[in-house]
Order: C-alpha cells, then structure tokens, then sequence
C-alpha cells in the first residue's frame, strides 16, 4: 500500500533541464501539484519528488532536437 502524505512540501529536483517550481505541496489525497520540466537542450533527464527524507524519481524523460528546417 502507499503512503499518502497530506499537507507535506515535495522539494523538486532534476538531472538537467529547468523546473518550473522547486518545491510544492500535497492535497488532502497526497498528491502534489503537478511540476513541468523544459529544456532547450537536447538530452535524457529524471525529475525527482521528496517528501520527509522519502524520494522518488520518474522515469527517464528524454528531450530532442529540433528538425533543422
């Protein structure tokens, strides 16, 4: 079973790219406000959430670049 974490800060980090917060907080049902990662570079990057000491991290999320046109 999960953990659900109520009114908690998730402090918000990456591997690379830029954030759009650096941290937010969890709802009643434990879920944080959402966060989107950008990056003007080309590159494969992970975005990650912890809570109380407590981390978890996405999957890769993987940034191309543009077609040359």
């Amino acid at each position: 079973m999960a953990q659900v974490f109520s009114s908690k800060t998730v402090a918000w980090s990456s591997t690379g790219g830029t954030l759009s917060t650096a941290s937010s907080q969890t709802g009643s049902a434990g879920g944080a406000t959402p966060v989107k990662l950008t990056s003007d570079t080309a590159g494969t990057f992970t975005v990650t959430g912890t809570v109380d000491g407590i981390a978890k991290s996405s999957e890769k999320i993987t940034f191309t670049a543009p077609a040359a046109g």
